[in-house]
């Protein structure tokens, strides 16, 4: 039954007291449209309607529930309706009033956007109230302690009210700074933005020598820009590379999107430099020493590139000397097969020359290891050093040649294979020099015999020249591709590979030529300093 009863009462008709809240609320907040038709836009924006529990003086009336107005914070905007911002169009809170910034006490902080909560506008408003400090001569140069005293003893010591200033903006208008290309127009609005507040504002107190003594710090939150603006009296104090060390340990912060601390941060951080005056000796020499050492590491870095390019370079160039040498041996080789003659004078594994003979015209005995060279059954032979390792690296097997793939046994020089170097390297022996040569039947013997064994030359020769391609492209891989290898030993090849244009391609001084003339591209070192500020992004 009770259940029942306080069910009932919620759905009864409004009290009189209900319509009167509800009346008196719309009539405040019509007067307040009225007054705010010519504050900027997206005022309204920040406000919503919040339930209040009322309990009622009688007992026996039901619980009401009213609607009062709240702010919103950042986080319940929407994003779609926030307007950039000019310069020209910012609130001025000493002629708006606090009101125009969405302040509710300060006139150094400017929030049009509501980029902060209300608990977060008043943490900032309440330091910039309190950390209010007289301090002594801001316009010398020395690297003395400059002491600062409460706002009270202004009487008792002379000297100047450090100001500061907070500005906040979702966007600014980025369309009188350049197209949107350009990387650096979020920098260049952001510091005419800083400087423009700065001065209407009036931040800081002018000297009679070394200018105006106020920091105004501004933030663009969707350009992700900050800039901080300092008077001239400041410049001694609040150098570049402090204000740098001041926008560096924000930028954590505001990735996380934790504005209010971040804007306290920077402002304690300015705030003691003040307090320390201008850098020291022992600042400057330590700053100085590690640009130094940076200095010195990017110097070195560039000659030690410039170094490496050349011993590159130069290898690169004597590795094509080398291949080209090689491949004109192919050449040479192919053509000796192709007369029915061939020698091999290097090593096909390493590609090394073998030892001359001692006698000219007569046999290789000797490889490039100062060794027997390995003669095999099929009359392929090698360096003995390059056939031990090409068993042992496990790429071929003692049974067979590593060029022809033929069985050769045990591996050991035969008859055979002696016989069959001396016809490559000599020819093929006649045998028949006593037969007259006008019996047609023996000449035909004779001419078939002889073109079996150029064919088998020939063939022998087109395996050797395969493999030794092949490994060509092993030991040089960065100047003989998989595809010339590939194209190269086709039985159609009929080319020169010395001149083949792939080949000629891959010419170190070709390359070099054609990037000489080819367009090039231009870089600039970038970034700003003025005596009015420093910015960066983050």
């Amino acid at each position: 039954m009770t259940s029942k009863r306080n069910m009932s009462c919620t759905c009864s008709p409004l009290s009189t007291k209900t319509l009167l809240v509800w009346l008196s609320w719309a009539s405040t907040l019509a007067s307040a449209v009225g007054t705010n038709q010519e504050q900027p836009p997206m005022m309204e924006a920040h406000t919503y309607l919040e339930p209040m529990e009322e309990v009622a003086l009688n007992s026996h009336e039901p619980q009401q529930v009213i609607l009062r107005p709240r702010r919103l914070s950042s986080s319940s905007e929407n994003s779609h309706r926030i307007k950039p911002w000019l310069q020209e169009n910012f609130p001025n809170p000493g002629r708006g009033g606090a009101a125009a910034c969405h302040a509710t006490k300060s006139y150094r902080i400017c929030d049009p956007d509501g980029v902060l909560s209300t608990t977060a506008l008043e943490k900032v408003e309440t330091y910039l109230e309190e950390k209010k400090y007289i301090y002594g001569d801001l316009c010398r140069e020395t690297s003395d302690e400059i002491h600062r005293h409460p706002e009270s003893d202004q009487e008792k010591h002379q000297g100047l009210e450090l100001q500061m200033g907070v500005a906040l903006v979702q966007k600014m208008d980025l369309a009188p700074f350049g197209p949107p290309q350009g990387s650096d127009r979020e920098d260049k609005a952001a510091e005419t933005f800083a400087r423009y507040v700065h001065d209407d504002w009036g931040v800081g107190i002018e000297t009679d020598s070394c200018g105006g003594a106020g920091i105004l710090l501004f933030l663009s939150i969707q350009d992700r820009a900050i800039y901080i603006s300092r008077g001239a009296a400041l410049e001694t104090v609040l150098i570049d590379r402090r204000l740098d060390q001041v926008m560096e340990n924000m930028k954590d912060l505001l990735r996380q999107s934790q504005y209010d601390d971040a804007i306290l941060q920077a402002l304690e951080d300015m705030r003691k430099y003040v307090e320390q005056g201008p850098p020291s000796l022992f600042e400057n020499s330590l700053h100085l020493f590690t640009t130094m050492i940076f200095l010195v590491l990017w110097i070195g870095s560039i000659l030690g590139t410039a170094v490496w390019g050349m011993w590159r370079d130069s290898r690169q160039r004597r590795d094509y000397a080398r291949v080209a040498s090689q491949l004109s041996e192919i050449d040479r080789a192919r053509a000796e097969a192709m007369q029915g003659r061939y020698h091999a004078t290097s090593c096909p594994i390493c590609l090394e020359d073998f030892q001359a003979p001692a006698q000219e015209g007569g046999l290789v005995t000797e490889g490039s290891d100062g060794q027997p060279i390995k003669l095999l059954r099929c009359g392929h032979c090698m360096d003995e050093t390059c056939w031990a390792e090409w068993i042992n690296s496990g790429r071929g097997t003692i049974t067979k040649c590593p060029i022809c793939q033929q069985d050769i046994g045990g591996g050991h020089a035969s008859n055979a294979g002696e016989a069959a170097q001396q016809r490559r390297q000599g020819g093929m022996p006649n045998n028949n020099n006593n037969m007259a040569v006008d019996n047609p039947l023996q000449r035909e013997v004779n001419d078939r015999a002889l073109q079996q064994e150029e064919d088998r030359i020939m063939r022998q020769h087109h395996r050797e020249r395969n493999f030794r391609l092949a490994r060509l492209g092993y030991r040089y891989p960065q100047i003989i591709r998989p595809n010339q290898i590939q194209r190269w030993t086709q039985p159609t090849y009929d080319g020169t590979l010395v001149r083949d244009p792939s080949f000629v391609q891959s010419n170190p001084a070709v390359r070099t030529a054609a990037r000489s003339s080819g367009g090039g591209t231009r870089s600039s070192f970038g970034g700003s300093s003025s005596g009015g500020g420093r910015g960066g992004r983050w």
